[in-house]
């Protein structure tokens, strides 16, 4: 995952990198493994905290196997909860590269 070769450049300024997703701790283990992530896989499979921070695909609605899943993203949380940087795509296939998510949280934790 690209993540991983970011990750040290976002500990240099400060941040911890976490990813989240819906799926249960035992897929997220798994999935870590393969991948040899170097960073923490947080579980929501309620959708609690997708929908309180904004990201949920409004797309799926209650029933549907979908029902939960956010809309890709970045953030960047202070240790007060507060967001500091948001970057939630409607579309999976648009995302911003790295380096501009890199510049815009260097610049929300100066």
């Amino acid at each position: 995952m690209e993540l991983n070769g970011w990750r040290d450049r976002f500990q240099a300024i400060g941040v911890t990198v976490v990813g989240m997703t819906y799926d249960d701790h035992e897929v997220l283990s798994e999935f870590a493994s393969d991948q040899e992530l170097d960073y923490a896989l947080l579980s929501d499979p309620d959708g609690e905290y997708v929908a309180a921070i904004g990201i949920r695909n409004e797309e799926y609605g209650p029933g549907h196997p979908g029902f939960g899943i956010p809309h890709p993203g970045i953030m960047l949380i202070d240790t007060s909860r507060t967001i500091l940087y948001k970057a939630a795509m409607e579309d999976y296939r648009e995302r911003p590269s790295f380096e501009e998510v890199f510049d815009a949280v260097g610049a929300a934790v100066e």
